[in-house]
């Protein structure tokens, strides 16, 4: 009989390139939604629409990065926890600005918190699942997307670790249920490109930090196109 390791589906392979290639078409649905939402009131025809691929995107490749089989013994996990924690603080005073309310927190929260459940599950034993127990009630309550955004998260790095139809049916769940947040199913639209992504590799060229800089940044920048003139 073989061992469960051996019966296990080898983790989703997806390159790099394309891997950063998502993640850019993801930053620029994100920054049309925002100029969008707070410099035009949401007329930009189709702006909102697609950006609800947005939160899928970003986790999809988040969640791939943390499936490879080393990613928890090279401390992929804690650096990207801290990362998260540092820019999502630093784009708190200027989020909280531009939606006029503290809750919920900014999507790198939501990130935060599907890193700290997956790094919870994959640590085991009572202290993994103690991580994982509160990561979930607590993101799942305080930041963007909610829960229906954190499970959705765990969802996509199952499929990633161990594809499968299981795996990929929760994934699917999980990603409608953000029409609980969304009012829509455009969320949905995302996946069949995001299971094309093994299968293409672009070559783009990593860059570590723009993504989480960027966060922070081009939001003080709408918010002071929007509102700065109002110090001045």
């Amino acid at each position: 009989m073989r061992s469960a390791t051996l019966l296990r589906r080898a983790p989703l392979r997806v390159p790099d390139g394309t891997l950063e290639a998502l993640k850019w078409v993801a930053l620029v649905l994100m920054l049309l939604d925002h100029v969008d939402s707070w410099l035009f009131g949401r007329m930009l025809p189709g702006a909102y629409q697609t950006a609800r691929w947005v939160a899928p995107v970003f986790a999809f490749v988040l969640a791939c990065n943390l499936a490879r089989p080393d990613a928890l013994a090279r401390g992929v996990h804690v650096r990207v926890m801290r990362r998260l924690a540092l820019f999502g603080l630093l784009a708190t005073p200027p989020f909280m600005a531009l939606v006029g309310r503290w809750w919920p927190l900014n999507i790198l929260f939501l990130l935060l918190a599907g890193v700290a459940t997956v790094y919870g599950l994959e640590r085991g034993g009572w202290v993994g699942i103690a991580i994982a127990g509160v990561a979930f009630i607590v993101g799942g309550l305080l930041a963007e997307y909610f829960y229906p955004g954190v499970a959705m998260f765990v969802a996509a790095w199952a499929f990633c670790r161990e594809p499968g139809l299981r795996h990929f049916l929760a994934w699917v769940l999980f990603t409608a249920s953000l029409a609980l947040v969304n009012g829509n199913f455009w969320a949905l639209s995302a996946i069949p490109v995001l299971l094309l992504a093994p299968r293409i590799d672009l070559g783009v060229p990593r860059l570590r930090w723009v993504f989480y800089a960027f966060y922070p940044v081009h939001l003080v920048a709408i918010w002071w196109i929007r509102d700065g003139h109002k110090l001045l």
